[in-house]
């Protein structure tokens, strides 16, 4: 029976890893900003299921919170994508 929390404890570190990965490359930014929203409050809820105190918690659900501003922010103008749109010559898309 150890073997699930152990798995799932990698999965989510492989998520994290590579997640971080992609948002700092700027590849599927918003996709992998919602994958670690969903994984972060798991993690937040994980632990204040035996009755944790709040602040034991705080550092996922604040990551998480984080997360859910960069979904709505959005990559960026240094992002990979951003780049490789302007070297084929895809028109600036300017929203305001």
């Amino acid at each position: 029976m150890h073997f699930f929390p152990t798995f799932f404890g990698l999965l989510s570190g492989l998520a994290e890893m590579f997640g971080g990965i992609f948002i700092l490359l700027g590849l599927f930014y918003r996709p992998m900003a919602l994958f670690l929203v969903g994984n972060l409050m798991m993690a937040a809820s994980i632990g204040l299921a035996p009755g944790a105190p709040l602040l034991q918690v705080s550092r996922p659900f604040e990551e998480g919170v984080f997360y859910l501003g960069v979904v709505f922010a959005g990559p960026g103008r240094c992002s990979l994508v951003h780049l490789i749109r302007n070297e084929v010559g895809e028109e600036e898309h300017n929203p305001f």
